[in-house]
Formats: structure tokens, sequence, C-alpha cells
């Protein structure tokens, strides 16, 4: 649950039918506007359909889908450790890491060489890069929204990697390792994700 006890932005109408609102933040405010049903959560799953952070429906039997549950749990974390953020408190917040273990086995080809580990899927306009490590513990990732300077890429992870703007997220244990990089083709492509998270957990009062 959301500790600010807003539970925004998916909701099931009176006749079943499940809708994204991204401007609703609470109960409170559904209930003020005059909008009618039930709240389902930031993000809700049914089945194999999994409701997201930003509106999207994906199915969790896919990759893509999986991923897209894994970072939007990274990017719930990575806002509650900025909301727990507390210049009094005895000891600073923790941010969680999220587990990209997806049952993606880790594979070595005939010579013994892992080159075979890294995957391509969407998210949110950017094109994702998905590593998988023989380590699980080194599936566990923790973001880093990264600079806004522009990237060639080029020798970044794999031969194929996109040049853009590059977000992180990174092995929790080994910082400068990635478990996913979102390759954003725009400064603008990147700033509307940004702005999506900050209405999500931030909302203007």
């Amino acid at each position: 649950m959301d500790p600010t006890g807003a539970l925004d932005d998916w909701y099931e109408t009176p006749s079943g039918e499940k809708k994204y609102n991204a401007n609703i933040h609470s109960a409170k405010e559904m209930k003020e506007m005059g909008i009618e049903g039930k709240y389902l959560g930031k993000t809700y799953k049914e089945g194999d359909n999994y409701y997201s952070l930003f509106g999207q429906v994906k199915n969790l039997k896919t990759m893509e889908g999986k991923l897209y549950e894994k970072i939007d749990q990274t990017l719930t974390n990575y806002a509650n450790y900025i909301l727990e953020d507390d210049p009094y408190a005895w000891e600073p917040p923790i941010e969680r890491s999220a587990d990209f273990n997806i049952g993606v086995p880790f594979k070595r080809n005939a010579f013994g060489f892992s080159d075979y580990n890294n995957y391509t899927f969407n998210y949110e306009g950017a094109t994702g890069y998905y590593y998988v490590y023989g380590d699980a513990s080194a599936m566990k990732g923790k973001l880093d929204w990264g600079s806004n300077v522009y990237q060639n890429n080029k020798n970044y992870g794999f031969g194929n990697m996109k040049p853009g703007y590059n977000t992180h997220i990174y092995v929790a244990k080994s910082p400068k390792l990635d478990v996913v990089t979102l390759v954003f083709p725009t400064l603008n492509s990147k700033t509307d994700l940004y702005n999506k998270w900050k209405n999500e957990f931030f909302p203007k009062k």
C-alpha cells in the first residue's frame, strides 16, 4: 500500500471496466470528482493482465510484461525512499531493491562464454536492455535516473545498444553494472517519464 494513503490511478467502474486516470491521487479525490467505482491501486494484477504505473496493460506471460512490473516496482521503491527521508530521523531511509530475476535462465555458449544474456524490450518510450547474470544477488536493482547528457552507447552493454539518454537500474551490490538500462531517444521523452513519475507520487496540491 502507498504509505501516503493514496490509491491512484486504476479503478473499476460499476460495470466492471478497468480505467486509468493520472489526475486522481486518492479515493477522496475520486469521490469529490463524482467518479463512481472502486479503486484498484497504483498498479493492479488480474489473471495474466498487469495494469501498470502509467496506464499500460501488459501480459505477465511475456518478458516485457514481467519487466514492466519490476520497473514500476523500482520507481515506487525510489519514490518511497524519498518520501521516507526525514532530517530528524535517527537513521536514514533505506531504498529497497527490486528483484529482476523473472525466470530467464543464465546461458553459456559451447565455449563457455556468457555473451547471450541480454534482451531488448520497450518501456514508456524507451528501449530497454535487460541483463541476466549468473549470480542471483546481481539481479536486484535500484534506480538512478542518470544524467541528461546524450550518450553514444556504442560499447555500453552490447554492440547494438541505441544512442540516447540513459536511465539506469543498477545492480544494488555493484552500482557500476546495470540490470536494466532504459535508453530514451530524446531528452523530452525521458523528461516526460520523469514528470509522470513526479505526478504519480508527488502530485501538486
